[in-house]
């Protein structure tokens, strides 16, 4: 998980390149003075800096409720991208936003993806009250394309078992970018955006959070990661409400 970067002075003249996961001297020194330090960030891995920690204090280089806060509160991406999603939208025969849209993570060593599918189909029902003609999309670990898929839903049985669960979801009524139109994504990193952004622009949203207790339905069904906390949060913003656990009754 390392991460590319230089340590800068306030004028932006590069003190020091590194490139590890680990803290070094010169890093540890400029944050613990009282002026400014300037860290230019030239590529990221997820988490890279999140598992940092200076070694003298043993405190994390950056605080992770910090960094979450600042994603809910500020992370767009390039118009282009939000011009996609409304193609997306226009070709699945939805306008105005007036869609749902359900999220699962099923990235857990050990998941019945039948059984899940089936909480999944009953959680849609409930948030159109059984009207079909009230659009659901899935946003999913789980994709059409192999090298599409994410986590523990890639590999080996995981994958045997997605598959059959994909197909009865869509065969449900269930919409997903992946299936849409398979040509236009190719890559699980602009699929992250696309999806994000059709979270945040749907009518209704539910996920899966810690929130959820241990045994409930989606708990049971979902790896619950920091995706619909994030995306909860951006639509709190936008004034909208979300739902913490897929709705059961």
């Amino acid at each position: 998980r390392h991460s590319s970067a230089a340590l800068c002075n306030r004028g932006g003249k590069i003190l020091e390149n590194y490139h590890s996961a680990k803290t070094n001297d010169l890093l540890e020194q400029a944050l613990q003075q009282s002026q400014p330090a300037v860290i230019e960030i030239h590529t990221y891995r997820k988490r890279g800096f999140l598992e940092t920690k200076l070694r003298k204090s043993k405190r994390a280089l950056v605080n992770a409720t910090l960094v979450r806060q600042v994603l809910e509160e500020n992370l767009t991406f390039h118009p282009s991208h939000y011009e996609i999603v409304s193609g997306f939208l226009e070709q699945m025969g939805i306008r105005d936003n007036t869609y749902n849209v359900l999220h699962w993570r099923a990235e857990l060593r050990s998941i019945n993806y039948p059984d899940c599918a089936a909480k999944l189909i009953k959680a849609k029902g409930i948030m159109t009250h059984n009207n079909n003609s009230i659009p659901t999309i899935l946003i999913s670990s789980l994709n059409k394309s192999p090298w599409l898929q994410w986590g523990g839903s890639s590999s080996g049985g995981g994958q045997r078992g997605a598959t059959p669960a994909l197909v009865s979801l869509i065969s449900n009524g269930f919409l997903k970018l992946d299936t849409i139109k398979d040509k236009q994504v190719n890559d699980m990193l602009y699929l992250a955006v696309w999806d994000q952004i059709l979270a945040q622009r749907a009518a209704n949203f539910a996920t899966c959070t810690k929130a959820c207790n241990k045994k409930h339905a989606c708990s049971l069904c979902n790896y619950r990661g920091s995706f619909g906390e994030v995306v909860m949060g951006q639509r709190k913003k936008l004034g909208k409400e979300s739902l913490t656990c897929w709705p059961t009754k």
